[in-house]
Order: C-alpha cells, then sequence, then structure tokens
C-alpha cells in the first residue's frame, strides 16, 4: 500500500520553528514511517534541514521547491506530482485537497475557528474559508478530526455524514527528537506559571493578563511570574488592547517568542502551573504536555478542553477573571488537590499515546484502500 503524505508545513527540529500543525504533522509522519508494511512517499520542504530523520526502506522523499506562484503551484504542479506517484491514498494534514487531484484521500481537521469565531480573523482568508476548506472536505475520501468538539463543528458547519468522519486523537511528540537542540534560553529562577500558544485574540490572553495581575495583589503570590511561550499570530494587536507589552513586562509578565522543543521542555519541569482558559481550541495539546511534564492545568470549561482534560484539570469560566485567578490560587495552595491533578493527569496522557492513534489511522488507511 502505497501513501502519500504532504509534509510541506512540518516542524524541523534543526529549524526550531513551527506551530501546532507543523508539530501535529512531523508526530504523524515520524510515527507513521515505523510501519513497514507501508510505502510511504513524503512530501517535503526543498529547504528542510532534517531529512535524515525520514530516511527507512519504505520511504522515498519528494523535496517540493518554495512556492513562487501560489495557486499555481499548490493545486497545478503539486496535483501532477501527486498524480505521477500512482498512490493508494493521499492523506493531507492540513485540509487541503490540490484542485485537480482525483485520487483517494484523507483531511486531517484541527479546527474551525475561522467559521466559528469568524472575527478573530483578517479578511484576506476568503479563498480559504469559501473554496478551499469546503472544497477539500466534499472532494476527501474521509476526514480525520482531532477531537469529538471539532467533528460536531465540521458536522453542524458543512452538514457532511457523520460516518465520513472519525475522530482521532493528537498524539504527543517524541521528546528524544528534541535532544540535540541547544538550551539557549533558561526558565526564570523565581516561581512561575505558564502560558504555551500563539499569541492571537482566541487564546484569550488579556483575561489571563488580568486573572495574574489580580493574582499577584495577593502578597503570597507577589514575586510569581508568568511566562508567554508563543510567536505571533492573527490579530497580535488585540491581545494588547487592555494592557500594553511594556506595562506588563513591569509587572513581572515575560514574553518568549522564540523557544525551541528542548527549552519548552524545561520551561515546562519547572513551572508550577499551566494556565489556558483559551476561548476556542480544536484540541489543546498544551494540556497533556503539561501534564506529561507532571504540571497541574487549570483550562477552560467550553469547546475541546474538558474533552481532552477529560476531568484531570481545573475548569473555569474563560470569560471570568476572577474564577481563573481563584482558580490558579486554589491549585498553588491547595497540596492535596495539586498532587490529585498531577496523578489524574499522568493518567490522562495516556489517552493520547502514539501507538493507540498510529493504530486508529492504519486502519482507517486500510478501509479505504481495500
Amino acid at each position: 500500500m502505497k501513501i502519500g503524505i504532504d509534509a510541506r508545513e512540518i516542524l524541523d527540529p534543526k529549524d526550531e520553528k513551527g506551530g501546532g500543525v507543523a508539530r501535529h504533522t512531523f508526530t504523524l509522519v515520524f510515527e507513521l514511517i515505523k510501519q513497514d508494511t507501508f510505502e510511504f512517499v513524503l512530501f517535503l520542504p526543498e529547504a528542510y534541514k532534517s531529512f535524515e530523520l525520514f530516511k527507512r526502506n519504505n520511504v522515498r522523499i519528494i523535496k517540493i521547491p518554495k512556492e513562487k506562484i501560489p495557486f499555481w503551484d499548490r493545486h497545478v504542479t503539486f496535483s501532477n506530482i501527486l498524480k505521477k506517484e500512482n498512490l493508494d491514498l493521499f492523506h493531507s494534514p492540513i485540509t487541503s485537497v490540490p484542485f485537480f487531484y482525483s485520487g483517494k484521500s484523507v483531511v486531517t481537521v484541527h479546527d474551525l475557528a475561522i467559521y466559528v469565531h469568524p472575527e478573530w480573523f483578517p479578511s484576506g482568508q476568503w479563498f480559504s474559508k469559501k473554496v478551499l476548506v469546503p472544497r477539500s472536505l466534499k472532494k476527501a475520501s474521509h476526514i480525520l478530526a482531532v477531537s469529538e468538539s471539532t467533528k460536531n463543528d465540521i458536522i453542524s458547519e458543512f452538514h457532511v455524514r457523520s460516518k465520513k468522519i472519525s475522530v482521532v486523537y493528537n498524539m504527543l511528540p517524541d521528546e528524544r527528537i528534541c535532544e540535540d537542540q541547544a538550551a539557549r534560553t533558561n526558565p526564570p529562577e523565581n516561581p512561575y506559571l505558564l502560558f504555551i500558544g500563539t499569541l492571537e485574540p482566541r487564546k484569550n490572553l488579556n483575561t489571563i493578563f488580568a486573572s495574574f495581575l489580580e493574582l499577584k495583589k495577593d502578597p503570597t503570590f507577589s514575586d510569581y511570574s508568568l511566562c508567554i511561550i508563543g510567536r505571533e499570530g492573527w490579530n497580535t494587536d488585540a491581545v494588547f488592547k487592555d494592557f500594553s507589552k511594556e506595562e506588563l513586562v513591569k509587572k513581572e509578565v515575560l514574553f518568549y517568542d522564540d523557544i525551541n522543543e528542548r527549552e519548552k521542555r524545561e520551561f515546562l519541569i519547572h513551572s508550577l502551573l499551566l494556565v489556558y482558559p483559551s476561548l476556542y481550541e480544536g484540541f489543546g495539546l498544551p494540556i497533556i504536555e503539561s501534564q506529561r511534564a507532571g504540571v497541574p492545568v487549570v483550562t477552560s470549561d467550553v469547546s475541546s478542553m474538558p474533552e481532552i482534560a477529560h476531568g484531570s484539570a481545573v475548569p473555569c469560566n474563560p470569560l471570568d477573571v476572577g474564577e481563573i485567578r481563584d482558580s490558579i490560587k486554589k491549585v498553588l495552595t491547595d497540596t492535596t488537590l495539586r498532587d490529585e491533578l498531577i496523578q489524574k493527569g499522568y493518567e490522562n496522557v495516556k489517552r493520547f499515546e502514539s501507538k493507540k492513534t498510529i493504530e486508529r489511522i492504519l486502519a482507517i488507511y486500510k478501509h479505504l484502500i481495500t
């Protein structure tokens, strides 16, 4: 069975840059190619620096040049490349099937934030929203949703039949991948809370800032810091509408926009708590990344977060500054609750082991091909 995977948007451990989808694609490819009974064709960026990670007898790598004419390269040139490979199945982890490709295909949907909350996104996303994503979901032989929450959004927005969608949870990345990365930035020495995610409106950072500043009014927490790990995303200006970045830094809100996977792990290990009251997530990977590191989590009671946390985190109303502050304070001061959350977190993480996810994906591949 010959499977093609669109890995043009993939994390490069040597480049040390990439968001959630790039990290998901890397983990997907890294785990899938271990299945020797399948032949895999990986479509990777020509500028990728870590080809050696995927060199196996059952893998062939096709290097895709940097786009010069985006629509033409993505939908005409790439379609022609796919046709020449005579694939049994094509898997797109980015919800995009090239316009002129007619073979069997699987697409992964990470979230439908642009449909559920269009106010968070720039108008320049019109083509993707109105044409590319709807067309890809219609053309796909099968759809993988990263959570039940995302599956429900797909059905609600596009009226796709439930049986065409399978829920396949994201996997935790293999921590060994980042061992060769340099640790250039160290966590602060004083106690700190942690947030991980792109700086954009849906991450609810204004409320996080307000909750943290309220917490610091208590002398017990006056020397605490809040570490924000993430790069700028859509409409980052809105993130600082209530507090300027300069004002926040003076109050021990520390921003890190160039952190690699190894450094992130160090920040996690030494943090007291992950604060993650996002307004909308397709999955919420930082929740289980933190739990793997033995870090308790305060998160939202909306969207996919209750599903992913599965009773192992403290849920709160993401719009209630006081509730978030009180939830943080309770986890920091109640040692019994803290220990309970850590143990529940370890158990919760087992639901996202790569073996289970890969077995589910392979079963879907086989069903579609045979």
